[in-house]
This record gives structure tokens, sequence and C-alpha cells, in this order.
């Protein structure tokens, strides 16, 4: 199996390194098509021998061409790529807000899928939504090896979906950051150190993380269980009950839900 990589930049080297650390594909088989010639050197450094700084007929010899530009520089790629691609190739895109039927249109091919991962893909541990198009059942298992070098995935049933996905999975990490920042600063206040207090919180994180995933109890019951009555827990929990932080967080992320809706329209 050979596979094209367009875009060689943070998320396309998140999943061809995945690819080559999980054992899946050798770096020679993965083509890496980078227009920013300065950066071939650090990736010949990475172990990737098979470079190209614009698309061509190299791009015949693989089964499957990974998407992985910025969604606003796709229709010009397109333009180019659409010479090249034939019938037996399977598209997987991880460009965010452009639908099926658009790279269909544009490349006009049938066998596509269309995914959203988020940043942690890049240490193996991220989680990727897809929805795919026209695929044998050999070709969908290669699918999800593929997206599961970088952690784990999810089908979906429906492609309007991906827009949820996006919003919760693919901006995720940033609300989560976004939160760990204020306990942080917090900290901070409190006179803690800024290492102090964000290894405190990071692992506070990380453990109940795990607490999460190693439990059958409910978040009302997790909550509940390191409540105690008049404690400091509650006293925390009941300002941020007072503030209406539970609601803000839900409408932030259907929020993100309806810009990647209008980004989808957009393109």
């Amino acid at each position: 199996m050979k596979i094209a990589v367009i875009g060689a930049g943070n998320m396309g080297m998140a999943f061809s390194n995945a690819f080559v650390k999980r054992g899946i594909l050798s770096a020679k088989d993965i083509l890496l098509v980078e227009p920013r010639i300065e950066a071939h050197p650090g990736l010949k450094d990475q172990g990737f021998s098979w470079l190209s700084n614009s698309i061509d007929n190299q791009i015949e010899n693989c089964n499957i061409i990974i998407l992985a530009v910025k969604p606003q520089d796709f229709k010009t790629m397109s333009l180019e790529l659409k010479k090249h691609v034939n019938e037996r190739q399977v598209i997987l895109s991880i460009m965010a807000g452009i639908s099926i039927e658009g790279i269909s249109d544009a490349l006009n091919q049938k066998k596509i899928v269309r995914s959203m991962p988020n940043t942690p893909a890049k240490l193996g541990v991220g989680i990727t939504g897809f929805f795919s198009q026209n695929l044998s059942a050999e070709e969908l298992h290669t699918i999800k090896k593929l997206l599961e070098s970088t952690g784990s995935s999810v089908e979906l049933d429906k492609e309007s979906l991906l827009n949820a996905v996006t919003a919760l999975s693919g901006s995720g990490p940033a609300y989560f950051y976004y939160f760990l920042k204020s306990i942080v600063e917090a900290g901070e206040e409190l006179g803690l150190p800024y290492d102090l207090a964000q290894k405190l919180a990071c692992e506070t994180m990380n453990g109940s993380y795990q607490l999460i995933k190693d439990s059958n109890m409910s978040f009302d019951e997790l909550i509940k269980a390191v409540t105690s009555k008049g404690g400091t827990t509650e006293a925390a929990l009941g300002v941020f009950d007072g503030h209406n932080i539970s609601e803000c967080i839900k409408k932030g992320v259907l929020r993100a839900e309806e810009r990647a809706k209008e980004l989808s329209s957009n393109n």
C-alpha cells in the first residue's frame, strides 16, 4: 500500500508519523506533497524521502490520498489533483468544513472519507470522527486502521454529525486548556508558583480522567463523591452555578457547531 499526504503540516505529519510508528507503512511508501521547499530537509531528517513540492503523476501510484491542506487552499489544489486521481483511489480528507459533495464534485471521485481528528493525535491519543461514502468493507477496514494509528475513531452514520464532532472533540482541547489556565491563574493568586500550580492542575485533570475511564459512575455521582456538605468543593461549585458556568459551556459548544455549519456552507 502507498499513501499520498497532500500537506505536510501539523496534522499531515501527525498521521504520517503515526503510520510509520505503528508499523502500518514504511516511510518510503508515503508520498509527502509539500510546496514549502524549505520544509523538505526537515522531512528527510524524519525519514521521509519520497517528497514532492507539487502534485504530479506520482499521485497515480498511491492507493489512498490524504487531503491535509487548509480548507481555503482546497479549491486551487483540487484543480491539479483532479488531473492525476483515478476511480480506484480512496480520498481521505482531514480538512475542516469541506463536504463530501464538495470533494466529489471538485475531484470527480466517489470513494471519499471525511474526518475530523483533534490535536492529541500528535501523541497517538486523539479521537477522530469520520463518515465514508462508497468504500468496500476492506477499504473501510484500512481507513479505520489508519485513523486509529493516532488514537481512536468513531464512525458516524450521518455526515452532518461531523459538525457536532468538530464542536465537541475537534475544538475540545482548547476548552480544557481554557479551564486549566483559569485554575492555574487562581492557584497563583493563592500564592502557588506557576510551575507548581500547573502541575497540580494538570495532574488532577489526568487523574480525574482515569477515574472516569475506569468507573461506571455518572458525572453527577463523581461530583458528589468529591463534594462534602459545607466543604470547599461545594463552595466552589456554588460560585460556578451562580454564574451559570454550565450553561455558558453548553452555549459555547453549540456556537462552535453553528460556526462549523457556516464554514461548510461557505465551501
